[in-house]
Formats: structure tokens, sequence, C-alpha cells
């Protein structure tokens, strides 16, 4: 297989008496054109002519450019003056903040309309006088015509859409001409301006005059490997084929392309007849091609794929190599799976800044800024905002540890909103953490400061960056991002915060990172538009599902579809026709294909491969290796237990037990080993509403407070405090806020104020009939902390409150805002099974027998819930039988804990793993 490119420049150095360096080739883009420029000095080297001067080589639209005498004018600029323009034309323009996201639509009409040398007046007529348009219709072809029928029609019967539609149609003309007039007058280009003008001038001048002044060395032109034209790059073209300075050298070999129900013909089947080839590229003919789909169930599994593929194609890939990601997604994937032996590499289409972590901080920095609160003329920042901006791993590299503890201070604070001064005084934190946006109206003044602001940012965390490895091609990235907010100072931007990020957002989205080395060594990987005009004998295509190659997508515009077909401007159908030139000369020079799809079905991917792997079977009767790829799903080794030694024993009996760590271990040996012997606990992340342990320690605060210690439960004191209702709201409000670290109630914590206000008034009922028949009784401690020592170890209890029923009679009360079930409560000595609940009180009873002289002491349980559906407080003697049974439940659970013989095992109650802090390190 000889490369298309390599036959053109074997042509022109072998063409008799021809001076190469008086030839200027155009291409479809530029990596085209670097593959030429290797491809003539291996022909130049093979023919052993010596030195060359190299001939002028241009890309289309550098071509049309420089054949202009016009210069690229960046999006921005081009944005303000479309909206001076909008707001001289119509003096109610809403402002530039809402102008800006459509300005783009109407900059790529305008654009198109210039490319095809649109007539603007024919097109943007007024649609609503339907009259004048029809006299006018004689110029249009017959389709133009059966088009503008269609879109007219629609406009008979009038409504608020059409209308509003009308209104920003009958401003198109105008605004179109004084935009123009406006560029011209500063020197300023788009495109299609761009394109135009040079196609105007070829009216008034011939060819060969305007490009002599331009391209002075060059005496033809020579276009290579073209496929869709504009109208503009057709008029010049033609103008150049009829002075006789123009060749060219379509790439029109295979039957796939030539095959007229093909859309890849669509073009060049009638730019072959009109502009004549220079030469007949693949005298010899074209390979037979293997091709191969593999069908894989994963994104990032396809590229796991790649060193299967390429040892089925080649021992040693090099340059005639090439995989290509329609999806750039999977670049990373990709480089992470290149085998080793590969060792020359070459990355054509950049690391896009979307995938990098810089990309990722401005987005979490922009949300930062969005979502302040100001309360009291204070800017507070919103916790979610604040810890995504803190978790960025390149934040993370770049903090020392001071700023380190004062984040995890911060964080463990758990508060919703954090004031910034809780992070003034480290330099990383004082720039990230600085509140700019306390407002989001248009605002020029605050978007030049929140410009100045990013820059800060940039300056001092990249220097920081500059000695962490994997964060060198971060660097790049900020560099980027520091020149663009430089150009956007340079404008009077009128913007909220919101559209200031979108547009910031959609200036630096298509920025990519080229990836050092040498472009035309080693395997290649690119994307699909840099296919155009070369050939690889293994193409390696992932992604190949349909809606990602081809691409599916449709530029916004303000033209409808039934105009721009009748007008010639491109449209669906254009992009198809596109698409399908793109593949099917991709693959007529291949030795092998090897098209690599998802075939898993989610969303809207419905895991079809693309309509051209049916095309090439159906249509073409091509045979097409089918593989799946298929990963077996094997479960790791587990140990059923986890050994227990000395030291673990030891460090248990130095700290203190509770009834809970008792509870975990009679649940789960595996569990009181991860949560007491090696100290594990889960993080206590910011909640905005309570959570069930968050309600239980609201409502037991507030019991607390409405039953101070001392104060005596009698009918009187129980009957008014039940009446004072916003006392008991008030409480719960403040430990609400306490407990959430608000200074507010929001959200879902609104409705909990009435669950634990409706609790309160429970057990307060409760307790007032107990009162009325048993007699008053005192509180004699709530929330007591408690000790005993058994079996060697030491215990420490929280007994939320306790009665003195009479002298020498105790009870310990419990309140129980969660489910108990009946298995909690009642003890079988028999069974080895411990209740918990109840071996919670009888762990309270052994600590008040050390220290609280008592004849009798009983337990009682208060559940809210159930005391509002109806029930009773659920009351425990805690006589000797009970005590008996859990004395020897106990000790035994003890012994096992003390005997190293005996390891840490792990529940067979799989039910109690699903709610386990520890599954995902247990192993289960």
């Amino acid at each position: 297989m000889t490369p298309f490119l390599k036959q053109v420049a074997r042509h022109y150095l072998g063409k008799a008496c021809t001076d190469i360096s008086t030839l200027c080739f155009i291409f479809p883009n530029r990596r085209a054109l670097r593959f030429f420029e290797h491809y003539l000095g291996e022909e130049i080297a093979a023919s052993g002519a010596g030195p060359v001067v190299s001939p002028q080589m241009f890309t289309m639209n550098d071509f049309f450019y420089r054949a202009a005498g016009a210069s690229v004018t960046g999006r921005i600029p081009l944005l303000i003056e479309l909206y001076r323009c909008y707001k001289e034309l119509n003096p109610a323009a809403e402002p530039l903040d809402d102008f800006i996201f459509w300005g783009d639509t109407i900059l790529g009409d305008f654009d198109d309309v210039d490319k095809y040398l649109v007539r603007a007046d024919h097109l943007f007529t007024n649609v609503s006088d339907l009259k004048a348009i029809q006299d006018d219709w004689s110029w249009l072809t017959d389709t133009q015509r059966e088009a503008m029928r269609r879109f007219t029609r629609n406009f008979l019967n009038q409504g608020n859409i059409k209308d509003s539609f009308l209104s920003i149609w009958r401003i198109l003309l105008p605004l179109y001409e004084l935009f123009n007039k406006v560029l011209t007058e500063k020197g300023m280009w788009y495109e299609g301006k761009a394109y135009r003008h040079l196609c105007e001038r070829l009216d008034s001048t011939p060819a060969a005059d305007i490009l002599a002044d331009r391209f002075p060395w060059s005496s033809k032109y020579v276009f290579v490997g073209l496929n869709a034209l504009n109208e503009c790059e057709k008029t010049l073209l033609r103008r150049l084929n009829n002075a006789g300075l123009a060749e060219f050298c379509w790439d029109w070999k295979s039957g796939f392309i030539k095959d007229k129900n093909n859309k890849s013909s669509v073009f060049l089947s009638a730019f072959v007849q009109e502009f004549p080839q220079a030469f007949e590229p693949d005298p010899e003919g074209l390979p037979e091609c293997e091709f191969n789909v593999l069908s894989v169930p994963g994104g990032i599994l396809q590229a796991k794929q790649l060193p299967e593929i390429l040892s089925q194609c080649t021992a040693a890939p090099g340059i005639e190599t090439a995989v290509v990601l329609p999806d750039e997604q999977l670049l990373l994937p990709v480089l992470n799976s290149i085998p080793g032996h590969v060792r020359a590499l070459n990355v054509t289409m950049g690391y896009p800044i979307g995938g990098s972590q810089m990309w990722a901080l401005i987005s979490d920095l922009a949300a930062l800024q969005m979502h302040i609160r100001v309360k009291d003329g204070a800017a507070l920042f919103y916790h979610r905002q604040l810890w995504a901006v803190a978790s960025n791993s390149i934040v993370r590299s770049v903090l020392s540890e001071e700023e380190t503890e004062v984040l995890e201070k911060c964080r463990k604070a758990r508060r919703c909103y954090v004031s910034p001064e809780a992070l003034r005084g480290k330099p990383v934190l004082d720039v990230l953490f600085r509140p700019i946006v306390v407002s989001n109206k248009p605002d020029a003044a605050r978007i030049r400061q929140l410009c100045q602001w990013l820059q800060e940012v940039f300056t001092t965390v990249a220097p920081l960056l500059k000695g962490i490895p994997d964060m060198q091609l971060e660097l790049d990235f900020a560099k980027l991002c520091y020149e663009m907010l430089a150009q956007m100072l340079g404008y009077d931007l009128e913007l909220t915060p919101a559209s200031f990020f979108r547009l910031l957002g959609q200036s630096l989205g298509a920025a990519t990172v080229p990836f050092e080395g040498e472009p035309l060594a080693g395997m290649q990987i690119m994307g699909p538009l840099e296919l155009r005009a070369l050939d690889f004998e293994n193409l390696i295509i992932f992604s190949f599902n349909e809606g990602v190659f081809p691409r599916r997508s449709v530029s916004s515009s303000f033209v409808p579809p039934e105009l721009r077909k009748g007008f010639g401007l491109p449209t669906y159908e254009y992009q198809d026709a596109v698409w399908a030139y793109y593949f099917y000369r991709a693959i007529q020079r291949a030795k092998r294909v090897w098209m690599v799809y998802d075939s898993r079905t989610e969303g809207l991917k419905g895991g079809e491969p693309s309509r051209y792997l049916y095309q090439l079977q159906m249509h073409f009767g091509v045979k097409v290796n089918r593989y799946e790829a298929s990963m077996p799903i094997g479960r790791a080794k587990q140990e059923d237990t986890i050994p227990k030694t000395e030291e673990q024993i030891e460090r248990l009996r130095q700290s203190r037990l509770s009834p809970s760590a008792m509870n975990a271990y009679f649940i789960c040996p595996a569990r009181f080993f991860y949560s007491k012997v090696e100290g594990l606990k889960s993080d206590n992340e910011v909640s905005e509403s309570l959570d069930a342990g968050g309600l239980g320690n609201v409502f037991h605060a507030t019991m607390q407070e409405l039953y101070p210690k001392g104060k005596t439960l009698d009918e009187a004191f129980l009957t008014a405090i039940q009446k004072e209702k916003a006392l008991i709201r008030s409480i719960v409000e403040k430990h609400i806020c306490l407990e959430s670290h608000s200074s507010e109630l929001s959200g879902r914590n609104l409705v909990l104020v009435d669950v634990i206000c409706a609790y309160a008034d429970a057990v307060i009922k409760a307790d007032l009939n107990r009162v009325t028949a048993e007699g008053p009784v005192t509180i004699d401690g709530t929330e007591l902390e408690k000790y005993v020592t058994i079996n060697d170890f030491k215990f420490i209890g929280y007994i939320d409150r306790l009665d003195r029923l009479a002298p020498g009679r105790l009870r310990i009360v419990d309140y129980k805002t969660g489910k108990v079930d009946s298995s909690d409560l009642e003890d079988d000595a028999s069974s080895d099974v411990v209740p918990k609940i109840t071996f919670q009180l009888y762990l309270y009873k052994r600590m008040l027998e050390s220290s609280y002289p008592a004849d009798e002491i009983s337990g009682a349980i208060y559940q809210p819930g159930a005391l509002m559906s109806g029930g009773d407080v659920y009351e425990n003697p805690l006589d000797d039988t009970l005590l008996s049974s859990l004395d020897r439940k106990l000790d035994k659970a003890l012994d096992e804990i003390k005997d190293t013989s005996v390891p840490w095992t792990r529940t067979e109650d799989p039910k109690i793993c699903s709610y386990c802090d520890f599954r995902t390190i247990c192993g289960r």
C-alpha cells in the first residue's frame, strides 16, 4: 500500500521539467500537510536528487486568509462587536448577558451565509411579507422554491412563538449589514467574511493577479485530498482552473466511495468531472482489507483490548498503524493501555482541557462563587462547593501541612455554611476561598474582578506544581487559562457571573495541550477529523457506535432547515455525507480495520454499532469477522476470620468499652474489631438535614432541657410544660441548629421540628399518665456518665435519664427514636442471642450498683413513635433471672475476646453487612 499523499509527492517530484518549489500545495488540514512533508522528504532522499527548495504548503483555511489579506479575529471580540451592532439597531435590546449565548448562533449563520455566497437580502427577507417573497422566487431553483413554500406556509396563521421568531428574523438583515460594515472599518474578520471577500475580488480582478501578490513564489496551485467544498472554495477553484493555475489530486479510487448509492460520493462525483485529476492514483489497485468488529461491554474496557488488537496487527506498531478516537474521553485509558514494547507514539489530537484537573478546579471554583450566600452583610461559602475545591487533586498537591490542618478543623466543625475568616491566614487558602460573587447581577467591574482573581489563583498554584511529576501537564493548562483570562480582561464584559463562567467554559472548552514528541514517528493516535487524506495499513477505530461515529450533532441556527436546504446551506444530510467520506476514504487502502464498539444499553445509548458496519455487510457484501470481549466475574479469595493478637487485647483493656460496642461484638465480631480495636469510624459528613442519629441527639437534648436534674415531675409541672408549645418548639429549633451547625432552619429540618415536638409531647403525656397514677418522680440525673470494670475490661455508659421513684428506688430511662424490635427487649436464657436494648439497661444497672446506693433499680424504654400510636412505656424490672442470664452471656463474650485462639469472625447474616460502615474494607 502506497499512501495517497506519498503518491502525490512522487508524482510531482517525478514530473518532467517541473520545479516543485514553484508549486503551492493546499490540504484539508494541518496533519495532512505534515505527512506530505514527511513523504516528500522520503521521496527526495530516495531519488538522490540532493537538496530541494520546499514548496509552499497551506491548509485551505490558511490559504483563504492569506489570499484575502485577512487575519484571524477571536470569538470574544466578534461577539462584543456583534452585540454593539445589535444594540444600535434595537434600543430595547436585552443585556449582553442574555445576548451572548444566542450571539454565537448568529455568528454561525453569518459565516454560512458568506461561505456559501448566499444573498443575505434574499435569505433574510421578512417572511411575514409573503407576496414580496413569491414575486422574487424567479431566481430560485425548483428545489429551493418547494422548500420556501413549505417554510412560508407555517406563517399563514401566526402565534406567539412565530411572532417571536419573526421579531428576531426581521433584524437579521440590518444586523448582518451593519456588523460587516463595522468589521471592515476595524479590520476584523470572521472566516466566512474572509472567504466572501476573496470571492468578491475575483469578480473584478483576475485570480492570477490576486494570488501573485500573496504567493509570489508560486506559479501553480495543487489542491490535495479535498472533499466537501463550500461555494467560496468552488468559486476560487473554478477561477484558478479556468486560468490554468490549478491542479487537483482527488482521493477518489475505491468502489466504496464511487458507489452512487453511498453518501460518500455526494461531493466528489461532481468535482472529479468539473476539476479533472492531475494523475490517476493507485495504478496497481487497492489492497484487500480484513474487517474485524469487536463488541465490548464497557467504555474504558474498549481501551483495555488494545494490546490484543495490536498483537493481531503487527509485532512492532509504527507509523503504519493508527488508533482513532471519536470519543476523546478514551484518550487517557488508551494511553494507559499501550503495550510496553511500543516505544514510539504520536498523539495528534492533544490532551483536551476538559479532562484535566485544572478544568475541574475552574469548575469547582465557579460553583463555589455562584453558591456564596450573604447573611447579615457577611459572605458565606456553601459546604458542598467548598469541599469540592478542597478535594481537587491540584489543591491537595499544593497545600502545606498547616493549610491541611486548617481545612480539617473546618471539616470537623461540620458547618453547612463556612465563613471565609475560618480559612484565613494561609496563602493558598486565602486566594482560593476569597468571596467575589456577592450578587448575580450584570456588572463589568465584578467580571474584571473575577478575571483577576482567577489569574491570581493560577499564579499562586502553578509554581507549586513545578516539582510534582504527575502535574506537569496541568501547568500547560494553567497557562492556557491565564492567557484566556488576560484576553477577556481586555473587554468591557457586562455579564452576570454565571454568564461569565459559561463564556469562559465555552472559550476554553475546545482547547488542547499537544503532546511533545516526533509527530511523524511511531503509532498514531488521532481523532476522526485528522484522518483526512491519510492512509494506514492498520486502522483501529474505538467507540464505533451509532451516534458517536458518525457523530450525531446539528448546529444551532436561526435559519430553519427548509430555508437552509432551499438556499444551499449545509444541513444534516451534508454532515452525513462528509462523515461517510471520512470513513470510506480511511479504509480504502487499509490492510486491517478493527471496529470496536460499546455494546452496553443504558440511557440514550443503544449499544448499536455504527451504520457503516451494516453498510459494509449488506450493501457492499464485505465479510466481517465478529468478536466479542467477555469479562468473567470471579470472587476474590476471602479469609473467613481475622487473626487476634495479645497486642489487640491489651489495647482493648486500655480503652473503655460501651454497651453499643459490645452489641457490635454480639452482632459481628469483625465490626467490633474494626471499630474498637482498629479505631476506625465513618466520616462525619456535613448534612443539610438531620439523619437518624442527629434526630435522636436533638430529641435527647430537648428532653434534657425540659427535664433538668433535680426537677420533680408532678401533675402540675407536666400539665404546664405540655401547654408550652412555643417553648418546646424554640428548644427543638435551637438544638437542630446546633446539631446541623447552621444558623437557621431550612428544607427537611423544618418538617423534623414538628416530628421532634410531637415526640416530646408523647413523652410528656406518658409521664403525666404515670405520675397521675403512681405519684411524682424526681429527675436524679440526665446524660449521666458512669463506669464499671468487668472481667478486666473497663466500661463506660451514658444514661439518658435517671428517675428516683422513691427512696431507694431508681429507674433507668432510655429514649429510643429508632425502630425497636421485640428481639431487642426480650431475653431468652436458653439462647446465646443477646437483646441489645435490654443488655444496655443491664450494663447501666451494673454501673449504678458500683456507684449509686439503691435497693431497687429497674429500667424503662421510651419509644416516642410507639407512644404516639397508643403504645406504652416498656418497663423492665431487671430482676435476678435476667441479670444472671446476661452475666453469663457477657462473661462468655469477654472470655472470647481475651482468647487469642478465637479469631475475629464475620457475621453470617448478609442483611447486617448491607448497612455496616466497614463493608467496603471487610471483604464480605
